[in-house]
């Protein structure tokens, strides 16, 4: 799934370690080598050095190529305020290594970008610097690590992911920082320019097992199977049985804090809405195990879902163990994070006047009986502010970052989870018309053209009434309140999804049937 922008995103270097680090972090790119000189003196501050040559590799490339995002590095190692370039001559960087031993040292990279000449962002210089401490080493020693790695071409006579083992006693800081490009900083400062990886595969370290949150309080057929599942399989992750909503989104947010690299979390919507809540901003990527009813995010991510046969847990287990990573846009209303979908009004009062206990007696019917019990109230009067301008009058919005809403309905035919913008229904009509324009919708029949609803598409919008209203987020009530404000976060979602969630033959099928209840209704939203 491409979420790369549509700028041309350029290396200033030709260092085959950075390259791999760049790929291996999922971004499509280009390669010019800079042929700007580079300065080393001891006259100017180590992390200031690093960027005067960041920049100028970058800025001799963007000259180059000016509609283009130019990312430009620099590496130096220093040690007593010493910098130590790459070395001239074996006899160089035997002296280099003989002077690291039981020493610690400074590693400092400096990046630049450059965006094209006419973005409305401003290039940046920013570095990190991770320390080093080198074991204590005989000449022997370094000898026989010299004739083991190429040393000639290396900052500091070494490469730490080359038999660094023989050498390194111990790190302070970032390991790709010390290889030549600290992904972590590279990540969080491309995305400000628009520039994003595409799905990648994460490489999980053997034997590492990733913490997993789980619901132990799941009492229905299908949450005894689920536990049963994790029991047998514990060996492949640490369980973490939450004790509430809250506990799950602390104990997300502290493992995300600690950078675990991956959190699982098997459950229904509820649950993995409080683990994404706690990864918001993280680097921290996410694993479902759906074992929920409706299990709406792992549907659209085309990730095996319970089933009447089966509860395809070990089917989703096998996509988090591919490890291929997607990210997937994250909004929030009134600063709530969601997903995948949010409700103003009807929808929320629907959810809100349903007991849980009528949930639990008479399943989705229970929300069809809330919904008839609420067709004679009189509902709000609302205004929803575009970014742009626009102004529509209504009296009930859904907002969906996918297509599906509730179960297997596609109800945002146009949705996509990567494009940084919801897909937005209007309903205009109170009454009768409003139960029925819901229910239709619900049912997958609704048809976009001859009904009072009105779809628009928007990053972020504001929703304004004349009354306290409820709101949902990925069907949880949030509460009530005259005005909501919908809006991007400002890092995107890591998901383990399939690399292709359906395809061939399933995804032509799986499109019919979604589409076949629009084409009876004559729904022409895409005509």
């Amino acid at each position: 799934m491409e979420n790369q922008s549509e700028s041309r995103f350029i290396l200033a270097s030709g260092s085959p370690r950075r390259k791999d680090l760049l790929a291996e972090a999922g971004y499509k790119f280009e390669i010019f080598p800079s042929s700007a000189e580079e300065i080393h003196t001891s006259q100017i501050p180590l992390a200031e050095l690093c960027e005067i040559n960041a920049n100028s590799k970058a800025r001799d490339i963007a000259n180059q190529f000016p509609d283009a995002t130019i990312l430009g590095a620099d590496t130096l190692v220093y040690i007593d305020q010493t910098p130590l370039g790459k070395p001239k001559s074996k006899a160089e960087a035997f002296q280099t290594l003989q002077l690291l031993s039981g020493k610690t040292h400074q590693v400092c990279t400096g990046l630049a970008i450059i965006p094209p000449k006419d973005s409305e962002h401003s290039e940046i210089t920013i570095h990190q610097i991770t320390n080093v401490t080198f074991k204590t080493i005989s000449d022997e020693e370094i000898q026989d690590y010299m004739e083991k790695v190429e040393v000639m071409d290396k900052a500091g006579s070494y490469a730490i992911q080359e038999c660094g083992e023989l050498i390194i006693e111990s790190i302070d800081g970032d390991y790709e920082n010390v290889v030549g490009l600290p992904q972590k900083l590279i990540f969080e400062h491309l995305e400000k320019f628009k520039i994003l990886p595409c799905s990648v595969k994460k490489k999980i370290p053997e034997g590492h097992r990733y913490p997993l949150l789980f619901n132990p309080h799941a009492r229905s057929k299908r949450g005894r199977r689920a536990l049963r599942f994790l029991m047998s399989n514990a060996k492949d992750f640490v369980l973490y049985a939450t004790r509430d909503i809250d506990d799950a989104r602390q104990l997300a947010a502290r493992f995300a804090e600690n950078d675990e690299p991956v959190i699982l979390a098997a459950g229904g919507d509820g649950t993995l809405n409080a683990v994404i809540q706690g990864l918001v901003g993280t680097n921290t990527a996410l694993g479902v195990l759906p074992a929920g009813t409706m299990n709406v995010f792992a549907r659209e991510l085309g990730i095996p879902v319970p089933n009447l046969q089966s509860a395809n847990l070990d089917k989703a287990l096998e996509v988090v163990k591919k490890g291929y990573i997607t990210n997937v846009d994250l909004f929030t209303a009134n600063n709530k994070p969601f997903v995948q979908m949010a409700g103003v009004g009807f929808d929320a009062q629907v959810i809100e006047e349903t007991s849980l206990e009528s949930k639990k007696l008479i399943g989705p019917l229970a929300y069809l009986m809330s919904a008839v019990k609420l067709l004679g109230d009189n509902p709000p009067k609302m205004t929803i502010r575009l970014k742009d301008g626009k102004e529509i009058e209504g009296v009930a919005v859904l907002a969906g970052n996918g297509e599906l809403y509730g179960g297997q309905v596609r109800l945002f035919p146009k949705a996509d989870n990567t494009d940084g913008l919801l897909d937005i229904l209007v309903f205009k009509e109170k009454g009768y018309k409003l139960v029925v324009d819901s229910l239709k919708g619900l049912a997958g029949v609704l048809d976009l053209v001859n009904s009072t609803v009105e779809y628009v598409q928007a990053d972020s919008f504001t929703v304004t009434s004349d009354r306290e209203v409820p709101i949902q987020v990925d069907g949880e009530y949030l509460g009530r309140a005259k005005e909501v404000s919908f809006a991007p976060t400002e890092h995107k979602l890591k998901v383990l999804a399939p690399q292709q969630p359906v395809g061939g033959f399933t995804k032509l099928w799986l499109n019919w049937v979604q589409k076949l209840p629009r084409k009876i209704v004559g729904d022409r939203a895409k005509s």
